[in-house]
């Protein structure tokens, strides 16, 4: 590689680059390599394949790309420059741009968006997407005209990742056998087991900023199935989810407005 600090030996006559000025050019020099790795790094930076870990989330912030929670950051590289082609953000207003970033933020599950019309659209756990209409869907017993533009995300990690339902929260398991007086630490979630905070922040932020869904719309709950998806019917709100008291204890719930 390139080095101002041996360079000027080959460029000067003999008698500059011995001594006095030999020790002149060389500090010279030393300063031009910290200032041009310094601009190889940064130019460098702006291309996933060539950055570091902190200049990958630097870049996906900017597109608006999650990492995965176990993703490798060869991966997590490889679909920052799937970006720009084939497809990227061209499509990010389409329900299945948005089920892929959620899919492979959990490793590659099972998840599908439903609106309040009935347009259901689903990626598996092998990528295949599929879409159906007139899928039965009554949330809150509120009629579709005019709030039309309400969805919701559907995400059934299980048989992939292993998500229950914690205990009660009186039940000594939840604290891991003690009973919780007041200073107990606790985990990072009440409601599932096997799901954090920081996934919920996640997903959150695919629908901010540079949001995977159409303009005008809004995501209203992320559903969490607490278990197989293969022997377990998908979720049926029956108009009266709008609030707590109303929906199956089978799921997970997270506002995504909260």
């Amino acid at each position: 590689m390139f080095r101002f600090r041996t360079a000027f030996k080959h460029l000067v006559p003999s008698w500059l680059s011995t001594g006095d000025g030999e020790l002149v050019l060389f500090s010279l020099g030393l300063i031009k390599d910290a200032f041009y790795t310094r601009i190889l790094a940064g130019h460098e930076s702006k291309f996933p394949s060539r950055t570091g870990p902190s200049g990958l989330k630097l870049i996906g912030d900017d597109r608006g790309f999650i990492q995965g929670r176990d993703e490798s950051n060869a991966n997590y590289a490889a679909r920052l420059i799937r970006w720009r082609n084939p497809k990227g953000h061209k499509v990010r207003g389409s329900a299945f741009a948005l089920l892929e970033q959620v899919s492979i933020y959990f490793g590659g599950v099972r998840c599908w968006t439903i609106d309040r019309n009935g347009n259901r659209h689903e990626r598996d756990e092998n990528a295949v997407e599929t879409f159906s209409y007139e899928y039965a869907w009554n949330w809150d017993g509120a009629p579709a005209s005019p709030r039309w533009a309400r969805f919701w995300i559907v995400i059934t990690p299980n048989p992939e990742i292993n998500v229950t339902k914690h205990p009660s929260i009186d039940d000594p398991t939840l604290w891991d056998g003690a009973t919780f007086d007041g200073a107990t630490e606790v985990g990072v979630t009440l409601d599932q087991a096997g799901i954090s905070a920081a996934d919920v922040i996640a997903i959150k932020r695919l629908l901010t900023g540079r949001a995977w869904k159409p303009a005008g719309t809004r995501a209203e709950f992320a559903i969490i199935m607490l278990t197989d998806h293969n022997t377990t019917s998908p979720p049926a709100p029956d108009g009266t989810w709008g609030t707590w008291t109303g929906r199956d204890p089978a799921f997970g719930y997270w506002d995504l407005h909260a």
